[in-house]
């Protein structure tokens, strides 16, 4: 996969989320923007968002978190968003989706709840967190 095909792909999941989730309005991030990926409001209330979509996670049963690209600080580590909506791609109609708050995978961070730290992404440039998605899985909807 080529970063270009790999960002069609992410956008795709992210219109997605947007017409899943519903809104009053919303707003879609371009470009390089570390804080969130979308923010949406609902009933004068706004919230951000990360979406990740993940063709990996069937195989692998983890929750791949970004926290560090090319030694700098990235993903979980920058963002301001309020939940990471992780997409398990099981195929092409068909889908898990995980709303995680962005404090639960710190503090399971903070506990080294995870598996184990990967390089990866890009050149295997970035740094991932794996967590067994079991851990998350009250947030499945």
């Amino acid at each position: 996969m080529t970063f270009k095909s790999d960002l069609e792909f992410g956008n795709k999941y992210e219109k997605e989320f947007i017409e899943y989730l519903g809104y009053d309005e919303f707003k879609i991030m371009e470009g390089c923007f570390k804080d969130y990926d979308i923010e949406i409001k609902i009933n004068d209330t706004i919230k951000y968002f990360e979406v990740k979509a993940d063709r990996l996670m069937k195989k692998t049963n983890n929750i791949c978190i970004e926290f560090e690209c090319n030694k700098k600080a990235s993903g979980i580590e920058t963002t301001k968003a309020d939940y990471y909506a992780y997409y398990e791609v099981i195929d092409e109609t068909k889908h898990n989706l995980y709303m995680i708050p962005v404090s639960r995978i710190k503090k399971n961070i903070l506990n080294k709840s995870y598996n184990r730290i990967i390089y990866g992404g890009d050149n295997g440039k970035s740094r991932f967190y794996l967590f067994n998605k079991d851990i998350y899985s009250k947030y499945l909807i």
